[in-house]
């Protein structure tokens, strides 16, 4: 898969198709649709929130797939409690660190996330 010159709404929504497999194959797809998301302009907080949006429509398909299935526990969503709990306070602190940085280090840094988790998904997974 290339990076996309440029994206248009209909490149994000056909991009749908991988994430969604991707998703369901390993957990997450935000490296499939994050340059889609950068090259179709959004930065920043309407990037942030996009993705996010777009995580939260995936999440609740899979809990309803995986819970259906009874392979989501009861046991299971007490034990990832904790852990909302400190995604939801992380991603406040990250919302203010992001309104405060400008828009080509935020970009700059989203890259370099990305890399970093791709080549360790590559070497070390």
């Amino acid at each position: 898969m290339q990076w996309p010159k440029s994206a248009s709404l209909r490149s994000i929504s056909w991009i749908g198709i991988p994430a969604g497999v991707s998703s369901g194959f390993v957990g997450g797809a935000g490296l499939i649709i994050a340059p889609y998301f950068l090259r179709y302009g959004l930065i920043k907080e309407s990037f942030l929130g996009t993705e996010a949006l777009a995580a939260a429509g995936t999440h609740i398909a899979k809990i309803a797939v995986w819970g259906g299935m009874s392979v989501l526990t009861v046991k299971d969503v007490i034990l990832l409690l904790p852990l909302t709990i400190l995604m939801v306070a992380g991603s406040y602190f990250g919302r203010v660190l992001v309104s405060k940085m400008r828009a080509r280090l935020f970009r700059g840094i989203l890259l370099m996330v990305l890399a970093a988790v791709g080549i360790r998904f590559l070497f070390f997974f």
